[in-house]
């Protein structure tokens, strides 16, 4: 068995931790518990001042439009129009024609990328 002494010395050399040694003990530090009804009134005057704090800023609330500079505006403008405009183009082509564009595409395209057909027979 080991004394205080060297378990205090190990300890300090080591630090505080999950990890427990046979024939070393070390003096633990009991958390103080707090009750629940302590927990509950320290915890209801944060939760009126939040709903106070959130009251004030909604009559306060300023439109991040009216922060943006003109340009920013057209912009956005620009860009909800673009969106809109490539959903209608997606909607209207159905699958098969997608199918049947891609595969023209591909047809159109040279021979020059595609890969040669390999057979293990007769390649000796």
């Amino acid at each position: 068995m080991a004394s205080t002494d060297e378990a205090e010395v190990y300890h300090a050399a080591i630090g505080g931790g999950k990890l427990s040694l046979k024939g070393i003990e070390f003096k633990k530090k009991k958390k103080s518990k707090k009750s629940k009804r302590k927990r509950e009134m320290e915890e209801t005057p944060h939760i009126e001042e939040r709903t106070e704090r959130a009251s004030d800023s909604d009559s306060e609330q300023v439109n991040p439009e009216d922060m943006l500079t003109d340009a920013q505006k057209r912009y956005q403008k620009k860009m909800r129009e673009r969106a809109s405009e490539t959903a209608r183009k997606e909607v209207q082509i159905t699958h098969r024609m997608k199918v049947e564009m891609f595969n023209h595409r591909l047809a159109s395209l040279s021979e020059h990328n595609d890969i040669p057909r390999i057979s293990a027979a007769g390649n000796g």
